[in-house]
């Protein structure tokens, strides 16, 4: 059986939030190889909004951890947590 990793979006994080927290809850379903934390403001009231990238080893152990962390409450928030979409391979994906 071939590799197959599986990319996590994690939405409504707490700002301020570490690489170090996320990685312990999603240890806890198998191996992380990364974690990207990003943060937006929002365009009317200027608030942040923190989300993050986790990716797995395993789609299998991704999709445990999907199912197991979505509407969980963590750090005082209800989290997010979707199988992220894969990047398009079009060099002109915004081309009409």
């Amino acid at each position: 059986m071939g590799y197959t990793a599986m990319n996590i979006y994690v939405g409504n994080l707490p700002t301020g939030i570490t690489n170090d927290e996320v990685r312990k809850v999603f240890i806890a379903f198998g191996q992380v190889t990364s974690i990207c934390i990003m943060q937006s403001t929002h365009a009317i009231r200027g608030q942040f909004k923190q989300y993050c990238f986790v990716e797995m080893a395993s789609a299998i152990e991704g999709e445990e951890a999907v199912n197991s962390l979505n509407g969980k409450k963590l750090w005082g928030f209800d989290i997010n947590v979707i199988a992220a979409l894969p990047l398009s391979n079009k060099k002109d994906v915004y081309s009409l």
